[in-house]
């Protein structure tokens, strides 16, 4: 199901993106991008703050012939020093970007998962990141720019309807007992 579309201007390119809330994706494009909506027991999202200083979600580029899963493994042990449980395909923005000469091409996909956080290991700074922190999900627009546009507005809806929909399931086993 497609929720959104923007089209947005990326180092001096017209981009067209698409967000799909999805528990599936298709097998072509190829997949560019992997991140992960960790959250803890309270149902905060866990950012990484990078040595520019800007907060990300953890993540990145799969490497080789890594799984989705497997890059989201490798980066949250390199950028956060942790570990998760559970992932689900939240969505993924699919990405139109006719004038790109990159590796990526012209058309492709970037995940959103979200899982629940496994552990935490102490945390010691990763080439590029300096801290880790939660935050609310009401509160992820201080401090990821992007979510304050449509996609990113599409995803966060996208991610209060998993909480609801996980309550709800758990409610139900809960009641079952």
């Amino acid at each position: 199901m497609v929720i959104t579309e923007e089209q947005i201007e990326y180092r001096g390119r017209k981009v067209h993106m698409k967000w799909h809330e999805s528990f599936i994706f298709p097998d072509a494009p190829p997949i560019t991008q992997v991140f992960l909506l960790c959250l803890n027991s309270k149902k905060e999202v866990m950012l990484a703050k990078k040595k520019n200083g800007k907060y990300t979600l953890p993540g990145g580029h799969p490497q080789g012939n890594e799984t989705q899963i497997e890059t989201l493994a490798r980066e949250m042990r390199e950028e956060v020093c942790a570990t998760f449980k559970e992932p689900q395909l939240l969505g993924y923005i699919e990405v139109s970007d006719p004038d790109n000469k990159e590796k990526e091409g012209c058309h492709y996909l970037q995940l959103r998962y979200v899982a629940t956080l496994k552990q935490l290991e102490n945390f010691q700074n990763h080439p590029e990141t300096v801290e880790r922190i939660f935050v609310p999900i009401e509160d992820l627009a201080q401090y990821l720019q992007w979510i304050q546009n449509s996609i990113g507005k599409s995803l966060v809806e996208s991610l209060q309807k998993f909480i609801n929909r996980d309550k709800l399931l758990k409610s139900i086993k809960k009641d079952k007992k």
